[in-house]
């Protein structure tokens, strides 16, 4: 029944966008509304944001769908083409431009800085982003800006000041009472402790952020709670714990490299040669770009004296 209730209401959006897509899109309401709906059912909201594509969009109509297709991408590890939602978004800001938008985008540029490692650069855009969103009295995006800084910080290992900022942020969300808010901080924590070797407290937090995200129902997010303890628990030297939460990871998100990557890495860790062969492998299926992988397999095939 409850199945068959969200579908009604995804029909209903779409049917909603139909409309819309009619006339000139203008009015951004929906898609001011879509975050709950996009992070509930990250694939289908991505659907119905492509197929308005090719519509004639208004200015602002057009940088909220850039941000709810950046946010969609993101969720989904479509990273390239995030990276490219988002460098859109970027030359379409303006002084019209409303505040949640520039303080998003500012945010994900701080992400995607970050995953580059240009840290110095991704600490500067976030700093913007926060003091932004301070000035505008926009909280929800202020500890979103702040959660990200310190994570970013504590890829410099700079543990004690990426602590101290995330429990300032804590408290914040807490205030909000948040629930999105605190898992995601709670992931952070995860993080830090685990970079800190820390690894009983990485896994604690871990669990917190997971709870939280099955309370909301956010599969993309439980996922990623999942991969932090399966990558924790290796780093751990818990093996079996670690591939046995791979495991679960890639039940639910069965076409992400990644996770078939770090599998192996563990089957590799306990010796188990043949099976991470067979995960390397169909990671290199997935991403046959990535040249470590194939790397890591030769190494595989190597401990079985198989040099083909």
């Amino acid at each position: 029944m409850q199945l068959v209730f969200r579908s009604i209401l995804l029909l209903f959006f779409i049917g909603y966008i139909s409309v819309v897509n009619a006339a000139q899109l203008t009015d951004s309401t929906a898609l001011q509304n879509m975050e709950h709906q996009l992070n509930k059912q990250p694939w289908q909201t991505y659907q119905i944001l492509l197929a308005q594509a090719e519509q004639q969009m208004s200015p602002t109509y057009k940088l909220w769908w850039l941000l709810r297709k950046a946010q969609a991408e993101n969720l989904l590890y479509f990273f390239d083409k995030f990276n490219l939602t988002v460098a859109q978004a970027t030359a379409a800001i303006n002084q019209q431009t409303p505040d949640t938008i520039s303080i998003s985008i500012n945010i994900y540029r701080g992400i995607i800085l970050q995953r580059q490692g240009k840290y110095q650069q991704s600490q500067m855009m976030l700093k913007t982003a926060l003091e932004s969103a301070t000035e505008n009295k926009l909280t929800y995006l202020a500890v979103h800006a702040k959660q990200e800084l310190a994570y970013t910080r504590s890829l410099t290992e700079i543990y004690e000041l990426s602590l101290t900022e995330l429990q300032q942020a804590y408290v914040e969300a807490f205030s909000l009472n948040d629930i999105f808010l605190l898992a995601k901080i709670n992931e952070v924590y995860g993080a830090i402790y685990g970079y800190m070797h820390d690894y009983a407290k990485s896994i604690e937090y871990y669990h917190k952020e997971l709870l939280s995200f099955q309370q909301l129902e956010y599969p993309a997010h439980v996922v990623e709670a999942i991969y932090g303890l399966a990558a924790t628990y290796r780093y751990w030297g818990k093996y079996d714990l670690a591939i046995e939460d791979y495991n679960k990871a890639i039940e639910l998100e069965s076409q992400e490299p990644l996770f078939f990557d770090n599998r192996a890495s563990a089957k590799y860790d306990m010796e188990n040669y043949t099976g991470a062969i067979e995960d390397y492998t169909i990671s290199i299926q997935l991403y046959p770009q990535d040249a470590e992988t194939y790397y890591f397999r030769a190494l595989a095939k190597f401990e079985i004296g198989d040099n083909y």
